[in-house]
């Protein structure tokens, strides 16, 4: 709970102060993901996602502290998973009915990412799905240029 709540706070902090896209810094390549996921959707019949901020800051949060703290995984080492991250976002409702996260390493371009995930079944059936409307996108680059993704989805 206590990380969960740093982590909150933390992109609460990073929209508020308008630095999400100083601290992500790499804004346009997040929302080439957001691009071709809806190119991918499109392919199917399905809606385009909306891009949403508070979400791509909480995956911003998740892709650092996966690099920071050494791990890959969508359930944190303290415990925290991929939804009990996005509890208390948008102003402590809960509005969210769906939820759905994507993670990769290494790949170095929105395309290879999103490559990559439509290979997986599970990935592709994420980014798939139906009743997601809304999704954010974080990038966090670590000092030795590994790459941490993590593509955040709501519905």
């Amino acid at each position: 709970m206590k990380h969960q709540l740093k982590c909150l706070l933390s992109a609460v902090l990073l929209i508020s102060a308008g630095l999400i896209t100083a601290c992500t810094s790499h804004s346009a390549v997040t929302r080439d993901v957001l691009r071709l996921t809806n190119i991918e959707r499109q392919a199917y019949g399905l809606p385009a996602l909306l891009w949403d901020n508070s979400i791509a800051a909480e995956a911003y949060a998740h892709s650092r502290d996966m690099a920071i703290r050494g791990f890959f995984a969508h359930k944190c080492p303290d415990g925290v998973t991929a939804s009990g991250r996005l509890d208390g976002l948008h102003n402590g409702v809960d509005i969210v009915s769906y939820t759905g996260e994507n993670l990769a390493r290494r790949r170095q371009t929105a395309e290879e990412v999103i490559e990559s995930w439509m290979d997986s079944p599970e990935h592709r059936a994420n980014i798939l799905h139906p009743d997601f409307t809304h999704m954010g996108v974080g990038l966090y680059i670590n000092a030795d240029g590994e790459f941490y993704w993590t593509q955040k989805f709501i519905g």
